[in-house]
């Protein structure tokens, strides 16, 4: 997996110091910043067990191979492809995150990961679900969340999350 050119830097701030990793974070970017692209990097590298000197995925090992089509200790919820008419993320897709940690890593010692996008989608159910799963992560967990307004999100959420903004391209870096 690679990052845009405008993403590199900022990238390269996020992963710097593993020790200091917090369990949730919140991915904030406007529309065609590759938003998504920089948020499923940093999931991958969470569960990648030979990460490349960038701290970006491999591409080679096991865990990779199974990212590529799907990790059993990576969670995605995805408002776009839910399959409901009302587009939100609803409670019960949150209730399922919860069965989703509950259940062992696949490896000693391997990261859980889910990765909720359009997260200004949650209806308030699911929003208040969430809030329990950021108060008490288990072990070797994560919870990413992307959204384009992080105002849409109860403030609740936002203050258990790491705020990471997701840099825009330069008008010469857009047009190429």
């Amino acid at each position: 997996m690679t990052l845009y050119p405008w993403q590199e830097k900022s990238w390269s701030s996020l992963t710097q110091d593993k020790s200091k990793m917090h369990h949730a974070y919140i991915f904030v970017g406007d529309l065609g910043a590759g938003l998504h692209r920089y948020s499923d990097a940093f999931a991958q590298s969470l569960i990648c067990s030979n990460l490349t000197d960038t701290s970006l995925p491999c591409g080679k090992c096991q865990d990779c191979h199974l990212l590529i089509t799907q990790h059993p200790n990576l969670k995605i919820i995805d408002n776009s492809t839910e399959g409901s008419a009302s587009k939100n993320i609803s409670l019960e897709s949150i209730r399922s995150l919860k069965r989703f940690f509950e259940l062992s890593s696949h490896k000693v010692d391997g990261n859980k990961v889910i990765l909720i996008k359009n997260a200004e989608s949650f209806t308030l159910n699911a929003a208040n679900a969430l809030l329990k799963l950021l108060e008490e992560p288990p072990e070797n967990s994560f919870i990413i969340l992307t959204t384009h307004n992080v105002s849409s999100l109860l403030p609740t959420i936002v203050s258990r999350c790491s705020i990471v903004t997701c840099p825009k391209p330069t008008a010469d870096q857009a047009k190429n």
